[in-house]
Parts: structure tokens; sequence; C-alpha cells
């Protein structure tokens, strides 16, 4: 029995092998490097992954291998069970995600979605199985962040999972690779996310083709990308709040991927690095995420956890203007202010913790 730690998207888990070899966890070790974790952190959860090389057709080999590993690593039947190799990496992939989606899914949006770092930031291509996202990763990036399951707080940063690379060839299977394979780089620390890009592929396009989208226009083709996005009372609010920190929405149309690496510096070029969208940025403030709100004619009533604010009619209008991260002088002129007065409010809004900066 041997234990690999891993770090996915902040989730510490324990892989739990039995019946792997050295020279296959060797292997996984490759693959999941990215992740590998030596921190005195405790696993949130352990995942018993049993290798049950037979080439028998009965249940029954299986049965009692698995009867073993539970009298070794305790009561219970393994997570993930596999007669080949290739078999249990695909499924410990699969395993390990599932895991980070049911872990994350409470404090953070999920987006079925590959990315990569560039510049500082987190770009992010958003788009169903078989849009082409692995592709794209490992043929455009050089700092890996995900090939499928981007993990971004309420802040608008980004978790790495920096996972082994899935690949599907021809509708058979699909197989796991190390990105050392083609030459990623996994990114280990969080970055803010920079750009959220729907993708679009159209065989025969000749180049790459970038158009901004507003977020109503995006809803089709973005929900259903989105984990669990029913589950929390303020998915959307959430959701919005993300593609805010992003900059505009972007549709990306390509042909090839070769065509999207001459152009990702446009994905986030000076007018919506995360160095001016971040909620981070010293001298801009960003509204926060909050349970619910409600307005009647003069006010804002906010929920934040188990506090209500009702907010003053200028305050009210500071905290709605707080759409995108903005400094205090374009505040005060959206909303009619002396600056004098904008940086109180903000003060105020800051100290309820209603904002961010």
């Amino acid at each position: 029995m041997r234990t690999i730690a891993l770090t996915a998207a902040g989730v510490r888990i324990d892989l739990v092998l039995h019946g792997v070899t050295i020279e296959g966890e060797r292997e996984l070790r490759r693959a999941w490097a990215g992740c590998i974790t030596t921190g005195p952190q405790p696993p949130a959860m352990r995942i018993r992954c049993l290798l049950v090389e037979s080439e028998s057709a009965s249940l029954a080999p299986l049965r009692a291998a698995a009867m073993r590993m539970g009298s070794e690593v305790g009561p219970g039947q393994p997570d993930v069970v596999a007669q080949s190799f290739s078999e249990l990496s695909a499924a410990i992939v699969a395993r390990v995600t599932a895991a980070v989606i049911e872990r994350r899914s409470d404090d953070a949006t999920l987006l079925h979605a590959a990315g990569l770092a560039r510049r500082g930031s987190v770009i992010g291509f958003v788009g169903p199985s078989g849009a082409g996202k692995s592709t794209l990763i490992r043929e455009i990036a050089d700092e890996y962040v995900s090939d499928e399951t981007l993990v971004v707080d309420a802040s608008g940063v980004v978790s790495p999972y920096p996972k082994p690379i899935s690949i599907v060839a021809d509708g058979a299977p699909k197989t796991q690779h190390a990105p050392a394979d083609f030459g990623l780089h996994p990114v280990t620390e969080r970055l803010p996310l920079g750009a959220l890009v729907l993708l679009d592929r159209s065989p025969g396009t000749r180049e790459a083709r970038i158009r901004r989208v507003s977020l109503a226009a995006s809803i089709p083709d973005l929900v259903p990308q989105v984990s669990h996005l029913a589950r929390r009372r303020d998915g959307l609010s959430r959701l919005s709040v993300l593609v805010a920190c992003a900059g505009p929405l972007l549709r990306l149309t390509y042909g090839e991927s070769s065509q999207v690496r001459a152009i990702l510096d446009m994905l986030v070029d000076d007018r919506r690095a995360p160095a001016n969208r971040s909620p981070g940025t010293p001298g801009r403030r960003y509204r926060r995420a909050v349970i619910d709100w409600v307005q009647d004619a003069e006010h804002v009533i906010v929920l934040r956890q188990s506090t209500v604010n009702v907010l003053s009619p200028s305050a009210s209008l500071v905290w709605l203007a707080l759409d995108y991260p903005q400094p205090a002088s374009r505040i005060a002129q959206r909303v009619g202010l002396e600056a004098s007065q904008a940086d109180r409010i903000l003060s105020e809004l800051l100290e309820a913790e209603l904002v961010e900066r």
C-alpha cells in the first residue's frame, strides 16, 4: 500500500494505492506532479484505489482484492477499482475531479473550462466536452492551470488544478498524460482570473476572431458549463461577479489552435488585465458577494452572513454602482457625489465588509 498526497484546487486529498507497482506509482506521481504536496496539512479525504490486473472476466478477483484492501486500510469498499493501469489512471482523475467539485462548490464557482496563465493572470476557456479545451491547452499553453475544471472564488481568484491532461482519440476512452509530456509547466499558485472566453471552434476558419458578448447573450452557452449552479442561492450573483472580475466576456471563433497562440495577449490586454480589474488592486473598490439583497424606493438592504445592513440612500447608490472594480473618483462621478463624500461612504462599506479593494 502506497500513498500520494495531493492538493487539487485547494483540496487536500490522499490517494491510497493498493495493487500498484513501484513503476505505476512513479508514473502517477509524474502525471500529478503539479498537484503533489509535501505539507503537513491533513487530507480532507482519502481516495482508496485498487488495481487488480487479471485476465479473468469474473468479478471474483476484484471482490477478493477489495476484501484484502479493506482489511489493510479500513472497512468499506475501495473508491476506485480497475483491471488495468490506464483504466485506473482515468478513474483516479474522474474521482479527484468529482471531489474537487463537491468540496469547492459552496465557496467557489466551478466552470467546465481549461485555463492557462498569461502575464500573471488566468485565461479561462469555457466549453462543453469535445470543444477542444485540452487540445488548445497542450498546443498553446506554457503555464498550465487546468484542462477541465476552473475553480474561481468570490474575489475572482483561481485555485489551480493542473491535473493530468485528458485526451480523447477517435471515440476511444480518455487517456491521461503528464503535463510534462507536452512541455507544460503546472501553475501551483493562486492567480486572478484575467479573461473568460467562450470557445467556438469552427473548422475551416482561416483566422481567430474575438468579440465581446454580454452576460445575458452568453447564458445559453455559459450556464451549462457551471457546476452546481442551482445549489447556491446566490449562484447567478456569483457568476456575474466572476464575469465582472475578468472583464467583458469574450467569444473566440477559431479553426486551429495555432491561430489562438498569436492572439493570447489580446485576451488579457492592458485594458482588461487583472492589474486593472482585480478586486485586490489598490485604489479600486468592488462589491462583495452577499447572501441576498433587496431594494426599496431609497434604500438597499443587504444580507451578508447573519448580518442585515440597511444602507442610506447615498450608500445605496454607491453600492449599486460597484458592479465592477473601479477607483473612488470614477464612483463619485457615476453617482454624482463629491469625492470626499464618496470616500467616506466607501470607508463605511469597507468596514461593514460589503466592499473589497
